[in-house]
């Protein structure tokens, strides 16, 4: 019974944080919804009139036509190069088409099939309405007279349905294909003397261009730090293939040189030895807890459902076809599937107190000495920080470069600076979920969490060992204040009771501001 009491004090303390993190994590699916019902409400005429622009590929009908006389005559801030290309698309979009270079109008005709198009089923809430990125990249014309070729980019248009781009409206993407001399600040500013290049746009069409994304606006580079990432991860990999190979194949498994420290140390590594481990199911042993394997996979299962599900929802682009499913009973699971990551909060809370409360029995003044509780932190964060220092200095210097021309990853507002370099010293000190606005890796926000409860742990574990009693008050004091900062969070912020994935009301809204 003592456990349970332990794990309901460290268990609750995780509400906050937990709960809450996870919540506003997932609270920007709402917005989708409201992007479909923006979609039903405006009459059609409205509805596509931002998209006006580049349906049927106007963008290039409109600022073709008079690119090769208008923009040389304009003060435009763009760069010469950018210029210098955007008068070329003219010369080949206005020219006689018998005079024209055949290879200058097959770049032409490639740009605009690589642009995207109108596609059916606009109204059932798309996030994106996708161009052909390969057939984009491929574009290379040898410019005659000219040293410099020409290339084209992939990029994003950021579009706002309502047409005030300041408003927390969800903006549509649409991708384009443009000169890779171009930076998205120089296709803005062209956007931007749309309606003096083309009298019949309505003036106020540029309000409804938020952003423009460029792959050279979200790419990273190799730095310093990547390439010490990877001498260290090749170093870690080889170390790992030549001891498993000496494990398995070459030294024999009862030899006294495996008693040696250098050897156990080296045959640490092995990938043989690892994989044997992880694979074998070995015999519940007297003492340990039966049912904990259980919990943890089906927390596994629920937590990767749940992701999955709210991922897809994000990406997708007909998410009302997502509404029936709330006919069903079932759907609960998925709207509660924040619930799995607290299941895995009680299962740190109640091993940490068993394994805490055995070692005790077994010598309580080594456990209760100023040397047994600074054991008692470097252990955990030993074994805690080890991997997830690796992998986090592995996704800030590595991730970012070998996924590049990714369209994944264009944003209508990217950030200035690497929040994951920037803050780096938060998430190895596990305090970043304080302040969730620059994070670095969010969806470990659960190991900041953890960790938290943690170095707090012995202001249970104490109490509960010398003065039962004591405990007991403490636990169930952590619990109404637990319990009653949770209800004055939900009733200050006007949040559901529950995570809502089709939340579309007020409290949808309120909890999607929240973010």
């Amino acid at each position: 019974m003592i456990f349970v009491i332990i794990f309901g004090a460290f268990f609750l303390l995780s509400s906050i944080n937990g709960q809450q993190n996870g919540v506003l994590r997932l609270a920007k699916i709402p917005e989708r919804i409201n992007l479909a019902k923006n979609f039903m409400d405006y009459d059609s005429s409205v509805l596509l009139h931002p998209l006006n622009l580049l349906k049927e590929h106007k963008f290039y009908a409109d600022l073709s036509s008079r690119l090769s006389t208008d923009i040389p005559n304009l003060a435009l801030n763009i760069t010469s190069e950018c210029e210098e290309d955007l008068v070329l698309i003219g010369i080949a979009a206005t020219i006689n088409k018998n005079n024209t270079p055949p290879e200058l109008a097959n770049v032409l005709s490639q740009m605009i099939d690589a642009t995207a198009k109108i596609p059916p089923g606009i109204s059932r809430g798309p996030s994106n309405i996708f161009g052909f990125q390969q057939e984009c990249d491929i574009i290379n014309y040898k410019v005659p007279n000219r040293k410099r070729e020409f290339t084209t980019a992939y990029s994003r248009v950021y579009i706002s349905l309502s047409g005030d781009c300041q408003s927390a409206g969800t903006k549509i993407g649409f991708d384009i294909c443009m000169s890779s001399s171009c930076t998205s600040t120089d296709l803005l500013n062209v956007v931007a003397i749309l309606p003096e290049i083309n009298s019949t746009l309505p003036s106020n069409i540029t309000d409804s261009i938020c952003a423009i994304s460029t792959f050279a606006d979200i790419n990273k580079p190799m730095t310093t730090g990547s390439w010490i990432m990877v001498a260290f991860l090749s170093t870690l990999a080889i170390l790992v293939i030549v001891s498993g190979i000496i494990d398995y194949c070459i030294l024999p498994s009862d030899t006294p040189l495996r008693k040696e420290f250098g050897v156990e140390l080296f045959l640490a590594f092995s990938g043989y030895k690892s994989v044997c481990e992880i694979m074998t199911a070995a015999k519940l042993k007297r003492g340990q807890i039966g049912p904990i394997n259980c919990l943890r996979v089906m927390s596994m299962f629920w937590v990767i459902f749940g992701h999955v599900i709210a991922h897809a929802m994000t990406s997708t682009n007909n998410i009302l076809d997502f509404m029936p499913i709330l006919k069903y009973f079932l759907t609960q699971i998925i709207e509660n599937a924040l619930f799995s990551v607290d299941t895995f909060f009680f299962i740190g809370g109640v091993l940490l107190a068993f394994m805490w409360f055995k070692g005790y029995e077994r010598d309580k003044k080594k456990l209760m000495s100023p040397l047994g509780w600074t054991m008692f932190y470097v252990h955990r964060i030993i074994r805690l920080s080890a991997p997830y220092w690796v992998t986090l200095l592995t996704y800030t210097y590595l991730y970012g470069p070998i996924t590049q021309n990714m369209t994944v990853f264009f944003t209508p507002q990217p950030v200035p600076y690497d929040p994951c370099k920037k803050y780096l010293w938060k998430n190895m000190l596990y305090i970043f979920n304080f302040n969730t606005a620059d994070t670095c890796m969010g969806h470990t926000w659960y190991l900041a969490t953890d960790m938290q409860m943690f170095v707090l742990t012995p202001i249970i574990l104490i109490p509960l060992a010398l003065y039962p009693f004591a405990g007991w008050i403490v636990a169930i004091t952590l619990l109404i204040l637990s319990t009653a900062g949770n209800v004055i969070t939900v009733y200050e912020n006007n949040f559901p009771p529950t995570f809502t994935l089709f939340g579309t009301d007020g409290i949808g809204n309120d909890l999607t501001k929240a973010m």
